[in-house]
């Protein structure tokens, strides 16, 4: 049994886990390959059925009086986790992945599900018939990071040996000793959040101090077409775009892939969206602040700083890689981690059910620019191939009706969008922009 990290279950208390708001989905794209479904199939539940994170269940105390617990349950079964989706090309995938994102976990199980999908022909960008393999997984189990090295297990070449059994394991009434042991606890909650709240109030202080010296940053803006409330329809798209052509133009302008990609978002907004032509772009950006020494699974800090559609680009790239490196070296401090107060579940329940119900006069950016650490796949088969691509698949987030997400894996960069369709109506023509305006930036780069 191990408690759940603050940094962990804000994900599970800000929430429910019908609502899926922070469901990830990682679809890795593998070229297909001549093993049957079955094989394909029993390896990954064989490597699953191995990895101890894969085998955790959330336990709550009742009535949410305490921390939650990750617990593994003996009665983990990998068949309720682990399918072969039948579809006939990617308009069908991308359909499907939709559906999957928004079915409800089963609150008894660990909150994730693989499906393999096979024979998946017409993807925009990528060339010839793939094995597309999706994982969904709940937000609070672990960021992106920290879930490719899961994901790396589930592709390794051989399966991983078989865990020990795990000492702190509760084989029967998980939820009764977990209420018993956070009623322990419960007089002591006030001294413990007072103590956080002192501390993480100085630790606020220094944070914005240090912020407001590096001159960078930005601040909230108005609402404006694409900042209105999200509703449950959503949707989304993925633009390949080849690694070595951005190493190209990045290379020209000093910058990194991700400021090219940034750059390029900024100016396609302004192009896309009627209200905003004449805007400074704004964007919120995650880095997460993960050490080998970090309890959590999670630890995502963000700031938000200008995309500068107006400028020229070799400047508006450059701005974009010095704010963004001045920001995160803020951002990632050990002394500027703040740290959420102890109090009980119920309060974050009440706490966020209160911020959400709640929309001020300003949006905190225009939209939201993530980007997830590429991962080794050295080492990683399925099928006997290496993987080509990764996607992902997000909610566009509150208050904002356009996010992204950038996914570097193989030979190419995915940028994902993802939308409400009642503030972006045209995704296909957004996509469309973006790459207009990557394709045209190693030319301006260059003069």
């Amino acid at each position: 049994m191990q408690r759940i990290a603050l940094d962990d279950a804000v994900y599970l208390h800000n929430e429910n886990l019908e609502t899926q708001v922070n469901t990830v989905m990682l679809v890795d794209l593998f070229p297909e390959s001549a093993a049957t479904s079955d094989e394909l199939l029993a390896g990954l539940r064989v490597r699953a059925e191995q990895i101890p994170e894969l085998r955790q269940s959330v336990v709550s105390p009742y009535g949410r009086i305490g921390d939650s617990y990750w617990v593994e349950l003996p009665t983990f079964d990998v068949g309720h986790h682990v399918f072969l989706d039948e579809a006939v090309g990617w308009e069908q995938v991308h359909d499907r992945l939709l559906a999957l994102r928004a079915r409800p976990y089963a609150p008894d199980r660990p909150l994730w599900e693989t499906h393999v999908f096979r024979n998946v022909a017409g993807i925009p960008g990528l060339s010839g018939p793939h094995i597309a393999v999706a994982t969904k997984y709940h937000h609070a189990m672990g960021e992106p990071g920290y879930f490719s090295d899961i994901t790396a297990r589930l592709y390794a070449p051989e399966p991983p040996s078989a865990p020990d059994p795990s000492p702190g394991r509760v084989r029967r009434h998980a939820r009764l000793t977990v209420t018993a042991r956070e009623l322990v606890k419960l007089p002591l909650r006030p001294f413990l959040m007072l103590g956080d709240m002192v501390a993480s109030t100085r630790t606020q202080q220094h944070l914005t101090r240090a912020l407001a010296e590096t001159g960078q940053g930005a601040a909230p803006v108005p609402h404006c077409s694409i900042t209105q409330p999200s509703g449950s329809n959503v949707d989304f798209g993925t633009l390949f775009y080849p690694r070595a052509r951005l190493r190209a133009i990045a290379a020209t302008l000093d910058a990194s892939a991700n400021d090219v990609i940034m750059a390029a978002i900024g100016g396609t907004i302004a192009d896309h969206v009627d209200d905003l032509r004449s805007a400074d772009i704004t964007s919120i950006f995650a880095v997460s602040a993960r050490t080998a020494d970090t309890a959590s699974r999670n630890r995502i800090r963000s700031g938000i700083i200008s995309l500068s559609p107006e400028r020229p680009l070799p400047d508006r790239a450059r701005r974009i890689h010095h704010a963004i490196r001045a920001l995160r070296t803020v951002l990632i401090a050990p002394e500027h981690q703040v740290v959420s107060p102890r109090a009980p579940g119920f309060f974050y329940d009440w706490y966020w059910q209160r911020q959400q119900s709640s929309q001020g006069s300003l949006a905190p950016a225009h939209t939201r620019v993530s980007s997830f650490p590429p991962p080794d796949v050295s080492e990683w088969r399925f099928g006997g191939n290496r993987p080509k691509a990764r996607l992902s698949v997000l909610l566009p987030g509150s208050g904002l009706g356009l996010c992204h997400a950038v996914t570097t894996l193989g030979d190419y960069a995915a940028i994902n969008a993802f939308v409400d369709p009642d503030q972006v109506p045209d995704l296909a023509g957004y996509l469309a922009r973006l790459q207009s305006r990557l394709d045209q930036m190693l030319p301006a780069a260059a003069a």
